[in-house]
């Protein structure tokens, strides 16, 4: 009894602040919560920051395929086939190509070049009189 009596009277005797330096190497309560506090902010700050850059790249290549698979059908005469205009080929064949986005604030702009010499052999199928763009 006297043994656990002048183990805890020296605790009680005093205020948890008061040991000096020394109490903090002994006092470990709280430690799991205050690493997390200072490692857990930059943490999760990284971990959105990639989430947020991922879903950047994963839009822009969405839209880089779907501008891409026009292109291919503007080049190869599909699209002055189906005599489109702006509106229609937005609407029908670009906007179908990326369903994650919204296409109301797509802005289309098509521009006829005729080819000449060496890479006139790029313009069968198209027909350049269509310039309803």
């Amino acid at each position: 009894m006297r043994f656990l009596q002048s183990r805890f009277a020296n605790r009680l005797s005093r205020p948890r602040w008061a040991g000096g330096p020394g109490i903090f190497r002994r006092d470990t309560r709280g430690a799991a919560a205050l690493e997390f506090a200072i490692v857990g902010l930059p943490f999760f700050a990284v971990v959105f920051a990639i989430l947020e850059m991922a879903i950047d790249f994963m839009i822009y290549a969405e839209i880089d395929t779907a501008v891409q698979k026009s292109i291919a059908d503007i080049r190869s005469g599909s699209v002055q086939l189906q005599n489109l205009n702006a509106e229609q080929f937005k609407s029908q064949v670009l906007c179908p190509r990326m369903p994650g986005l919204n296409c109301s604030s797509i802005m289309l702009n098509v521009a006829l070049w005729p080819l000449t010499g060496a890479t006139a052999w790029r313009a069968t199928g198209v027909d350049t009189s269509i310039q309803n763009w």
